[in-house]
């Protein structure tokens, strides 16, 4: 049976004058964050959620005091290193280094980073493609690429979500989207049955107009 498991093994921050704002080894199963209030959780949570893959834009000021943040993963049993610059513009692109992190930091040659934007193109796989593939999750076009972003809205819910969310709140998902997002978690998704489900709607949609 195929793995498909992603594990974060460490985030480190680098502030705007090069020094490391954070940085923390990660052990398998539960790992708690803890501090007083406004002590910067949350803002931690979101670098999380930003290393994987999501797109975030709403930082505080003080994490716009730092300009890079690096994750050391394992996609199912491959280590690679992830890194992302922090904006307030969306959709920043992702590079990854096949190896561990402190092996990334060495690295003294340009090309052994691999620069994957955010949306994919004719000719050049967006990074939720190359981390799909890692993690044999099937890539789905239809109704609305799936992207790493809205697997993590699946997992992620901070202190501003609605509590009757499962999802980081945004308004504008279809319920096929989010029922198509729990089916690849759980390792159920069909692409003929999503295909029937997305002409079903379209079909629908005529016939009500």
């Amino acid at each position: 049976m195929m793995s498909n498991q992603l594990t974060l093994k460490s985030l480190k921050i680098y502030a705007n004058n090069g020094k490391v704002a954070y940085y923390e080894n990660f052990h398998s199963g539960v790992n708690i964050i803890r501090g007083d209030n406004s002590s910067g959780k949350s803002t931690i949570s979101h670098f999380i959620f930003y290393v994987l893959g999501g797109s975030f834009t709403s930082w505080v000021d003080e994490a716009l005091e730092c300009h890079m943040v690096y994750g050391e993963v394992s996609l199912s049993g491959v280590v690679a290193t992830l890194r992302r610059e922090i904006s307030e513009s969306p959709s920043q692109p992702m590079y990854i280094y096949w190896g561990g992190m402190d092996d990334a930091a060495k690295t003294t040659e340009p090309g052994q980073w691999t620069k994957y934007p955010y949306s994919a193109s004719a000719n050049k796989k967006s990074f939720s493609n190359v981390l799909f593939e890692n993690l044999n999750i099937p890539i789905v076009y239809g109704e609305a690429n799936i992207t790493m972003h809205q697997i993590l809205r699946l997992l992620y819910v901070d202190q501003d979500s609605p509590t009757n969310s499962l999802f980081l709140y945004e308004q504008f998902d279809s319920a096929l989207t989010r029922n198509t997002i729990a089916e690849l978690l759980l390792g159920i998704y069909s692409e003929d049955l999503y295909s029937n489900r997305l002409d079903k709607k379209i079909k629908s949609r005529s016939w009500k107009n």
